[in-house]
């Protein structure tokens, strides 16, 4: 009997000992269930002391500084792992990038960035890999939006909107899935769309491409499938040639697909080409053909009955050719040796 008991009081003993550290263990590696907020750089400074164990914020992270430049460096935070509700970084005019945020995998619920006037990209968020609600990339002054690279799901509306030094969006490259609409308007030296290829077009609810009036290059496949549904609702204007309006769009997106028997379709002899080349297809129709690079830079345009086109000037690399022809626009891929 006291051998049964002692085997007893050691079992009991042990599930003591696995819960005392297990799942307090577990447990304060989370904190702040009802968010913290940051508008002075001496919160940011003292965190690490006063919250040592902290790796998940279950609440929300919001950072909007008191007073204009009253935050400069995060890095006091780089021992986060992941914020539960919103993660919002506004009105930041002090801080010279997101470094210290790099160790974030997840956002539970919001992602705002906005109003932050001193950075130039994104990096220092290459660690999240998904967004539980809404991305709103809005009234910055990126270049480009190269630090999300990792970012792979958004469950709800994607927003870029005025920031107006924004040329690339090629750090979006992993983006496979949202969870509602994708608005795209008033990124003035935006050129190209390359780089939200990869979305997966039936997550997408509704889409908006707007006042971007450098915007030439749409033709994604991403984009091309969404339109490709007649009952999936786009506004589309005010953009650069080639994303004027959803018929043009949709007519370059045939480039992407095979030709269909009986379609209209041009051909461009040689290809790659060094010096001339011909267009054939026309038909002997009234055409207007453009060159852009992959810039969407327009490059080249002229009137053409016959196709004939001297790129002599061209630099090598690789260009976008299209055709108009009263309503019908193609585009085919041109390479320069």
């Amino acid at each position: 009997m006291h051998s049964v008991k002692s085997g007893l009081k050691g079992l009991f003993l042990g599930i003591v000992l696995l819960a005392a550290f297990s799942s307090p263990a577990t447990a304060q590696f989370n904190c702040l269930p009802s968010g913290i907020t940051f508008d002075q750089q001496s919160q940011i400074d003292s965190f690490p002391i006063n919250y040592p164990t902290c790796l998940n914020i279950t609440g929300h992270l919001l950072i909007f500084p008191a007073t204009p430049g009253a935050i400069t460096d995060l890095t006091p935070l780089s021992q986060l792992e992941s914020v539960g509700t919103q993660l919002w970084i506004n009105d930041n005019s002090g801080l010279p990038s997101f470094a210290g945020l790099e160790n974030v995998t997840t956002v539970g619920s919001h992602l705002r960035i906005r109003y932050n006037s001193n950075i130039t990209d994104l990096t220092g968020l290459n660690g999240i890999t998904s967004v539980g609600g809404e991305l709103d990339i809005s009234d910055n002054l990126f270049s480009t939006l190269d630090g999300l690279d990792s970012l792979e799901t958004v469950g709800s509306n994607f927003t870029l909107a005025n920031n107006s030094l924004l040329t690339s969006v090629q750090g979006l490259g992993k983006l496979s899935s949202l969870g509602g609409y994708m608005a795209i308007t008033n990124d003035t030296l935006l050129t190209t769309l390359s780089g939200l290829d990869n979305i997966d077009h039936t997550t997408i609810t509704q889409l908006q491409i707007a006042n971007c009036k450098f915007l030439t290059m749409c033709v994604i496949q991403s984009i091309c499938d969404f339109l490709a549904v007649p009952t999936n609702f786009a506004s589309i204007g005010g953009n650069g040639f080639g994303c004027l309006t959803r018929p043009q769009i949709e007519n370059g997106c045939q480039s992407l697909s095979t030709a269909e028997p009986g379609r209209d379709a041009i051909s461009i002899y040689p290809n790659p080409v060094t010096d001339f080349a011909a267009v054939s297809g026309l038909e002997q129709q009234q055409s207007v053909i453009r060159i852009t690079d992959y810039q969407g830079r327009l490059v080249m345009e002229k009137e053409s009955r016959n196709g004939l086109l001297d790129l002599r000037h061209l630099p090598k690399g690789i260009y976008l050719l299209t055709v108009e022809m009263g309503d019908t626009f193609i585009v085919e891929k041109l390479l320069k040796h």
